[in-house]
């Protein structure tokens, strides 16, 4: 019985992990969608790399892509 309750618990656990790994690919989308780039062809790169490469397109995109837009913070 014990054994069968940490294994649900580590099944929530992988399941959320992965909840929250779709929930910021998802962002990345929306956000490389909405904002403005500095480049010309930026903003597709981008998008083409977070779509062929969801998670570490994703990555990549937040480090280096969203300093680069228009319209943000880091600028």
């Amino acid at each position: 019985m014990i054994y069968l309750v940490n294994f649900i618990r580590s099944e929530i656990l992988i399941l959320l992990f992965i909840g929250l790994l779709f929930a910021t690919w998802i962002w990345a989308i929306v956000d490389i969608v909405k904002s403005e780039f500095r480049g010309e062809n930026d903003k597709v790169l981008f998008l083409i790399l977070v779509l062929l490469l969801p998670f570490v397109g994703t990555i990549i995109y937040f480090i280096v892509g969203r300093p680069k837009q228009i319209n943000s913070d880091y600028s």
